[in-house]
């Protein structure tokens, strides 16, 4: 698949949220091509991936590898950041979100969300009546009051 064909379809499939295995195999089979040529487009499609559908465990290690081949990519740290919310590793998720802003270059301002982070690494989660998704949802809604357009920049 074209390369710009297979972008169109990850970032449909991104937007819409509507997957299934059988596209999901397909999907892989299709990144496959490029695990080689041009691995940093691999590691990073196939963690999108597996950051919105699972496992995330996967999804950490291909963007800890795309991460470890470009680490001025934004939407890297980015990507990581909300595997980490996921898995209540609001620590992790703060210094992914921390270098997702070293690496936007001050474009976009990230204060209230940092601080929100900053404020979840110190609470008690447990405590607090809120799960991951929860979590999740509130930084993202602050996150995109900042900057709507700054998933398509990235991307």
């Amino acid at each position: 698949m074209e390369k710009k064909e297979l972008n169109k379809l990850l970032n449909m499939i991104a937007k819409y949220k509507y997957f299934t295995d059988e596209k999901r195999d397909k999907i892989f089979s299709y990144l496959e091509e490029y695990k080689e040529k041009e691995p940093f487009y691999y590691h990073k499609n196939i963690g999108r991936i597996c950051a919105l559908f699972g496992p995330l465990d996967m999804a950490i290690t291909h963007l800890n590898t795309a991460k470890e081949l470009d680490e001025t990519n934004p939407s890297v740290y980015y990507e990581l950041y909300k595997c980490h919310i996921k898995n209540n590793d609001f620590e992790s998720a703060l210094d992914n979100l921390t270098a997702c802003i070293k690496a936007d270059g001050g474009v976009h301002n990230f204060e209230l969300p940092i601080m929100m982070l900053r404020s979840l690494v110190d609470m008690d989660l447990d405590s607090s009546g809120m799960d991951s998704l929860d979590i999740l949802r509130l930084v993202q809604e602050n996150i995109s009051y900042y900057f709507d357009d700054f998933r398509q920049k990235l991307s």
